[in-house]
């Protein structure tokens, strides 16, 4: 979800997080990633490669 301002909000019920476009776009999809990554080993007990 993206702004008028050009907030970027990454909702997620555990971890919400705002970042602000000025952030590195490539260490913010990599912690999407990750978490995204955690999300699913927690939900199903195993790892996505």
């Amino acid at each position: 979800m993206v702004f008028e301002d050009g907030t970027v909000v990454i909702s997620s019920s555990e971890y919400p997080r705002i970042f602000t476009v000025g952030e590195n776009v490539v260490e913010l999809v990599e912690q999407w990633r990750e978490l995204s990554l955690k999300m699913l080993r927690e939900a199903y007990g195993y790892e996505y490669k």
